[in-house]
């Protein structure tokens, strides 16, 4: 009897071991699921009808190099400002943007200053080329030219001295990546009311400038090099001096040793190019010079002091503004071009945050420098017209509202009788936040744009 009751009692034991089993199982299912854990590989998660953020697992995907904000198409900018820094997205001080239409009719231009630019609508690879009195640029602009080209990539151009041509560089469409940033590009000019525009030589990277003359410009490219054997660079640099007219074609400079070399400019006869070579690990620069009617080639300057920063050749030919960074101050210096002569015009107090981009522009007549002074309070900036010994100084304060405390203005163009400027704003977005300030009263104008997506590229100045 006792054995009996001991079997009955063993399979009545098994019962409530397996009953506590399936009710554990039951319960703990729905939380695994609440969880988003799977262990069917073939059953696909079910979606919520009406899902949380908790409810949707996060995933985490190697996401793609995003593009950069302003593609640049030419690696040699047409301005060699002292200072390009690198702008970041900040909505919160962009100003309210007007956005222009295409105008439907042609539109007589009145007398006086105009500004010559270029509109790129990077999506779609479209450059227009605009004209617009600077006075009323809103209603008073003609277009001057449409251009289709690889997307991603703007056209820049420049004015020649005597205002009658546009000289611009094309990236055409389907080209290579590499093509695009080394050798792809189409050189084109056009007369400055728009007609006349041909293709002037193909196969360039980058446009250069215009010379005194008007009559030839300056265009370079990389080449790669066969079997390189430097380890410093797989390309050889070239720059061209190409008549406009004739189509001639000289070859001023070519290098394959220097890490890097930029053009910075003329003597004001034309009979001498400038330009800069980086040295080892980029601490300094040199500065060369060609003469065009013989090809001779010879080292005109080493800085006394290193530098970082392209120096920006004066009109006449005679002078070059830079800036030095010492103790974790900077200073914008002007140095004669046989280096006999130094002068510190301008200094910040730190090299860093707003008070440290120090840029400046010359005059047409190479005596004085418009300098943007970002401020160091809450004060509003300003600018500082500096005398070319760093003595004379004169004040224009600057009445834009739209700069807030970590905002400043790049210099870009200087009007030729010095009365506009055209500044760029940091570290905002740059396409759409390009302004025009008159020098005397401050008062401020943002550029046109026809879609909010585009971004702008001076080319130059106009007087007809």
């Amino acid at each position: 009897m006792k054995r009996l009751i001991g079997f009955f009692g063993s399979i009545l034991g098994l019962l409530v071991v397996i009953i506590v089993t399936v009710f554990a199982i039951a319960t703990i299912k729905p939380r695994i699921s609440s969880l988003g854990l799977h262990f069917d590989a073939q059953q696909a998660y079910p979606p919520a009808e009406n899902p949380t953020q908790s409810e949707v697992p996060k995933i985490e995907v190697d996401t793609p190099y995003p593009p950069p904000v302003e593609p640049v198409a030419s690696p040699i900018p047409k301005e060699l400002n002292l200072h390009t820094p690198t702008p970041t997205s900040k909505s919160t001080s962009i100003p309210t943007q007007t956005l222009v239409p295409l105008p439907t009719q042609e539109v007589p231009l009145p007398s006086g200053l105009k500004l010559v630019y270029g509109e790129t609508d990077g999506e779609n690879g479209i450059t227009r080329i605009w004209l617009v009195n600077i006075t009323n640029f809103l209603n008073e602009r003609k277009l001057l030219a449409t251009i289709n080209h690889k997307a991603g990539y703007e056209v820049r151009g420049n004015v020649s001295p005597d205002g009658n041509k546009i000289a611009y560089i094309v990236v055409p469409p389907g080209i290579s990546e590499k093509s695009a940033r080394t050798d792809g590009s189409e050189l084109w000019v056009m007369n400055s009311d728009g007609s006349g525009s041909h293709m002037i030589m193909d196969k360039i990277g980058y446009l250069g400038m215009w010379a005194p003359d008007s009559k030839s410009i300056t265009v370079g490219r990389w080449m790669p090099i066969e079997n390189n054997g430097s380890t410093t660079s797989g390309w050889r640099k070239e720059i061209y001096l190409v008549k406009t007219d004739d189509l001639e074609r000289k070859l001023l400079v070519t290098d394959d040793k220097s890490s890097d070399f930029q053009p910075v400019g003329w003597s004001s006869d034309g009979q001498v190019f400038y330009y800069v070579v980086k040295t080892t690990l980029s601490t300094s620069w040199e500065l060369w010079a060609v003469d065009v009617s013989t090809g001779m080639i010879y080292l005109q300057l080493s800085p006394p002091f290193k530098t970082n920063d392209i120096p920006v050749l004066s009109p006449d030919g005679n002078w070059l503004l830079f800036s030095v960074t010492k103790d974790e101050q900077r200073t914008l210096v002007v140095l004669s071009i046989d280096g006999q002569q130094q002068n510190n015009i301008a200094q910040s107090a730190t090299n860093s945050g707003t008070s440290g981009q120090l840029t400046g522009l010359w005059s047409t007549n190479s005596q004085s420098i418009l300098l943007y002074v970002p401020s160091e309070t809450d004060q509003q900036p300003n600018f500082e017209l500096v005398s070319l010994n760093g003595v004379e100084k004169q004040n224009f304060p600057i009445t834009a509202s739209f700069l807030t405390k970590d905002d400043y203005l790049s210099l870009i163009e200087w009007s030729p009788y010095e009365d506009w400027a055209i500044v760029r704003e940091y570290p905002t977005q740059p396409q759409s936040n390009l302004f025009v300030i008159k020098i005397d009263d401050g008062k401020t104008m943002q550029l046109p744009l026809s879609m909010n997506s585009n971004w702008l590229i001076p080319f130059g100045w106009l007087n007809q």
